[in-house]
C-alpha cells in the first residue's frame, strides 16, 4: 500500500496535505473480480456440464467420471477463454488460486489416510456416492480442475488477444486506399 500526499486548496489554506491510500482500491477490484471469476467458474461450468451432459448418457461409474472430467475441462477452458475477452481481467487468468488452496488444505489433511490418489481422482467412488472419496473429489477437485482449466481458457485468450493486436494497431495506423 503506497501513501501519497495530496495538496488541497481548502478557504486560502494553501498546501494542506491530507494522505491518500493509493493501491487499495486496485486491490479489492482485483479481489472482487477474482472472486466473480471463481463463482463464474464453478458454477457457470456445473450449468454448462448438466446441459451437455444430457446428451452422453453415463450407466456406469467409469463413464460418469471420464464425463465429468471431460465436460469439467473443456466447458471451463470455452468459458474462460469467453469471459477473458469479456471482462479483460487479469483476475480471471488467477481465478485457480482460491480454489488451489481449498484443494490443498484437503489434500494436505488426507495425505495421512492413505490412498490419497483415489480419493481424489473419483475411483474411491466405487465405495459409493457418499464415501468421504467420492466426497473428496466432487468438493475438492472438480472445483480446483475446473478452476485451472478457466484459468488456462483466459491465459490462452489473452495471448491470442496480445497476438492480434499489433496487427490492430498496423490496420489503424496505415491510411486507407480508395481503389
Amino acid at each position: 500500500m503506497t501513501r501519497v500526499t495530496v495538496n488541497h486548496n481548502i478557504s486560502g489554506l494553501k498546501n494542506f496535505r491530507t494522505p491518500k491510500i493509493v493501491g487499495m482500491p486496485r486491490a479489492l477490484k482485483f479481489f472482487g473480480f477474482l472472486v466473480i471469476n471463481v463463482v463464474v467458474a464453478l458454477i457457470g461450468t456445473a450449468i454448462v456440464d448438466s446441459t451437455i451432459g444430457k446428451v452422453f448418457p453415463a450407466h456406469s461409474l467409469v463413464t460418469v467420471l471420464w464425463k465429468e472430467w471431460i465436460l469439467s475441462i473443456v466447458s471451463a477452458v470455452f468459458i474462460g477463454f469467453g469471459m477473458w475477452r469479456t471482462w479483460r481481467s487479469d483476475a480471471a487468468k488467477w481465478t485457480w488460486v482460491l480454489p488451489a488452496v481449498w484443494f490443498g488444505i484437503r489434500f494436505f489433511l488426507a495425505i495421512g489416510s492413505g490412498a490419497v490418489w483415489s480419493q481424489f481422482c473419483g475411483t474411491g467412488c466405487a465405495n459409493g456416492i457418499r464415501s468421504i472419496e467420492c466426497l473428496n473429489f466432487f468438493v475438492f477437485t472438480i472445483p480446483f480442475i475446473r478452476s485451472v482449466s478457466y484459468s488456462l481458457g483466459a491465459y490462452v485468450s489473452s495471448l491470442v488477444q496480445a497476438a492480434h493486436s499489433p496487427l490492430r494497431q498496423w490496420c489503424r495506423l496505415r491510411p486507407a486506399r480508395n481503389y
